[in-house]
C-alpha cells in the first residue's frame, strides 16, 4: 500500500498489520502518523512513525514472526521493560504477548514474518534463532544491512512501476531479517526481583482484568488477587514496563475505552450517557482531559462519529 498519513491515530492503528493489539494514547498527538505496509506475500514491511507518546499491548499473530527495529535511538522506546538502545531490536515470537512504550513520537521498522518460511530458511542455513521472545544488542552490521534492505524496498513500492521479481526481494530481507535474530544479545528483558510471574504475565493478567471491569470501580486488591502478586511487586512492574502506575493505566485505559464508544456511537447516544457507562460523572473535567489526548472535544467527535454511521447507513 503507499505511504499513508494519518489526521488521527486511529487510521494508523486499525493499518497495523500481523499483530492484534490496541494502542493508548499517553500524550496529545504531536506529529503526523504515518504508515507505509509493503505486502510482499508471506512476508510484510512496515515503516511506521507514531505522532505521540503511547502504549501498545500486543502479540503477533499465530503463526508470524515480528522483527521490530526503533529508528530514534535514544528517544525512548521500551519493550518489556527493556529499554531498547542504540543497535538494539526485538524478536517477537509468533502468539506471544508483548508490551510497548514509546515515551515520545518514533519513528520505527517492523517486518512480519511467516514462521514456516522462516523455519525453512533456517534449516536450509542451519544456526538458530531466539525460541521466545529476546529483546536486546544485535550486530551492527546486520543492523545496516537491515535499514539498508528495507528502505530500499520501501522505495521501489513508492516508485510508479512497484515491485518486480517479488519473491527475490522477499528472501533479502528474510534474510537481514534472520542475521539480525541470530545476532541478537540477551538483553535487560530478565524480571528484576523475585515476582510469581514474569513481569510481563503479571501485566498481562492486570489488562486483561481492566479491559474487563473499565465500567466498575477497580481496586488494587483485585488486581493483586488476579495476578497473585503483592501491591509492590504489581506497582513495580507497571512501572518497570509502563512507566506509569497501575492507577494511571487504568485512567489512560478508561479514556480509551469512551473514546472507542464515542467511535462507535448510536444515534441517540450523548457524551454524558457514554461517560456515565463508564461511571465518569465530571463531564467538565473529562472533556478537558479527552481534548488533551486526541485533540478534539468529544461533543464535536461523536457528531462526526452519528454523521458517519448516517452516511454508511444511507
Amino acid at each position: 500500500m503507499a505511504g499513508l498519513v494519518c489526521r488521527e491515530f486511529d487510521e494508523f492503528a486499525d493499518a497495523l498489520r500481523g499483530v492484534d493489539g490496541r494502542h493508548l494514547l499517553t500524550a496529545c498527538a504531536t506529529h503526523a502518523w504515518k504508515l507505509q505496509v509493503v505486502d510482499l506475500g508471506n512476508t510484510s514491511l512496515m515503516w511506521g512513525q507514531d505522532g505521540a507518546a503511547n502504549l501498545f499491548h500486543a502479540s503477533c499473530q499465530p503463526g508470524i514472526h515480528s522483527l521490530f527495529l526503533p529508528l530514534m535511538a535514544g528517544r525512548g522506546v521500551m519493550v518489556n521493560g527493556s529499554l531498547m538502545g542504540e543497535d538494539c531490536a526485538a524478536w517477537l515470537a509468533p502468539g506471544a504477548e508483548f508490551h510497548m512504550r514509546a515515551r515520545s513520537a518514533q519513528q520505527w521498522l517492523a517486518v512480519m514474518m511467516d514462521a514456516d518460511d522462516v523455519l525453512a530458511r533456517i534449516a536450509r542455513q542451519g544456526g538458530a534463532l531466539p525460541a521466545r521472545t529476546r529483546v536486546g544488542r544485535a550486530s551492527p552490521d546486520a543492523i545496516a544491512r537491515l535499514v539498508g534492505v528495507s528502505f530500499r524496498i520501501i522505495a521501489m513500492d513508492r516508485h510508479p512501476s512497484g515491485i518486480t521479481q517479488a519473491a527475490e526481494v522477499r528472501d533479502r530481507l528474510l534474510d537481514a531479517c534472520i542475521e539480525v535474530g541470530r545476532s541478537l544479545e540477551t538483553g535487560t528483558d530478565e524480571p528484576r526481583g523475585r515476582p510469581m510471574l514474569p513481569r510481563e504475565a503479571i501485566i498481562g493478567r492486570a489488562v486483561e482484568l481492566i479491559d474487563a471491569q473499565l465500567d466498575q470501580i477497580i481496586r488494587l486488591s483485585d488486581l493483586c488477587e488476579a495476578t497473585g502478586v503483592s501491591v509492590r511487586t504489581l506497582n513495580s512492574a507497571f512501572h518497570d514496563h509502563l512507566e506509569m502506575s497501575p492507577h494511571q493505566y487504568i485512567m489512560v485505559r478508561r479514556m480509551h475505552g469512551i473514546h472507542a464508544a464515542i467511535r462507535n456511537a448510536s444515534p441517540d447516544d450523548t457524551v454524558s450517557d457514554i461517560c456515565g457507562r463508564f461511571g465518569i460523572w465530571d463531564f467538565g473535567r473529562f472533556a478537558r482531559a479527552y481534548r488533551s489526548r486526541f485533540g478534539v472535544a468529544p461533543s464535536r467527535m461523536l457528531a462526526r462519529s452519528q454523521r458517519g454511521a448516517v452516511a454508511s447507513n444511507a
